[in-house]
């Protein structure tokens, strides 16, 4: 997802005792419809590896739900999940 504030140095892990969090715009969508993006951070104590809260919309129906995230404008891979 990018860089994150306040920041760490490339290829060092995120630190365990602050939230770092996503510099760039970071939207999802759950089968088509945009959802609310909640936090986005670095996952502490890993590197390169990220944090997502979102809500799930309430009318997402039991079964597969395609999930796709864009991040500073650049469009990810729809990934698919099973909802109860």
């Amino acid at each position: 997802l990018g860089p994150t504030l306040p920041g760490v140095d490339p290829g060092a892990p995120f630190p365990l005792d602050s939230m770092q969090t996503v510099n760039s715009p970071v939207d999802i969508a759950v089968n088509g419809h945009s959802v609310e993006v909640i936090k986005t951070m670095g996952w502490p104590g890993q590197v390169d590896t990220y944090r997502i809260e979102f809500r799930m919309p309430n009318t997402t129906t039991p079964g597969m739900a395609a999930i796709h995230i864009t991040a500073a404008w650049i469009a990810g891979t729809s990934v698919n999940i099973s909802m109860r």
